[in-house]
């Protein structure tokens, strides 16, 4: 149901429909010790901790389970909160969170030294969510949905940064970021995958672009007094003139 390498790249692990992983030698591509069982139900997703010292796994039985990687014994007891299938998990680069995405259409933070969620269950997707993916800053997160969306968010608020991304024709089932983080790669059931700019400047272009005339940017004084709204709605603008507007084909409009 899912594989990976290890960050040194000298194992692998897989996870099976008959409710086990197994931890392989990559150079032989022979099994390293026995199955390693816990789970109730099929392995949906695994993935290695950065340093290759833990791997952890989500499974059809809604739970997910940090295991040893040295030893392939569990560690701690299964991590539940989700309540449908977990079918997505992923670890931040830097090691101190893992995400979990699940049929039951949430994500969920984890604190990767204790197991113990970090706020409440994300929503917004509208369907299950079958891929997660982290920046490689750690600062952001993905999710592909069985909705035909992909979403960004902000991986220290958990919030949604922009609008979902459309344009599959059936359910994300795979997401991916690129090395330098400004891209991302989509698979999906309809049978294409797509690339997306989600670089810093992008989404600048795009927020600008949407702002262009509205009140925040041109005429924020209607909308309060607030010295410090005032000086933050005026950086903005400058932002947008500077990066944004003084390449587009259309001029800025003015005040």
């Amino acid at each position: 149901m899912s594989v990976t390498f290890s960050p040194d790249g000298k194992r692998f692990l897989s996870g099976s429909g008959d409710n086990t992983l197994r931890i392989w030698d990559a150079a032989t591509g022979q099994p390293i010790g026995q199955p390693i069982k816990g789970h109730k139900e099929m392995v949906l997703s695994v993935v290695f901790s950065p340093d290759g010292t833990r791997f952890l796994s989500g499974s059809a039985d809604q739970t997910l389970q940090l295991w040893d990687a040295a030893t392939g014994q569990p560690i701690g007891q299964p991590i539940t909160g989700h309540e449908s299938s977990v079918s997505a998990v992923a670890f931040s680069p830097d090691g101190r969170r893992f995400l979990s995405g699940s049929l039951d259409n949430t994500l969920q933070l984890w604190d990767a030294a204790t197991g113990k969620p970090i706020g409440q269950p994300i929503t917004g997707h509208k369907d299950a969510v079958n891929s997660v993916a982290f920046s490689p800053d750690s600062k952001r997160f993905l999710s592909g949905s069985a909705n035909q969306t992909l979403q960004l968010w902000d991986a220290a608020t958990g919030q949604p940064i922009g609008q979902p991304l459309k344009g599959h024709e059936d359910a994300v089932n795979s997401v991916a970021f690129s090395p330098d983080g400004k891209h991302i790669l989509s698979g999906s059931d309809d049978q294409t995958l797509r690339i997306w700019d989600v670089s810093p400047e992008k989404l600048l272009a795009v927020a600008c672009d949407r702002l262009r005339y509205h009140p925040l940017l041109n005429q924020p004084e209607t909308l309060t007094n607030d010295p410090e709204f005032l000086q933050v709605a005026q950086r903005a603008r400058a932002a947008c003139q500077q990066q944004v507007w003084k390449s587009a084909t259309s001029a800025a409009p003015t005040l």
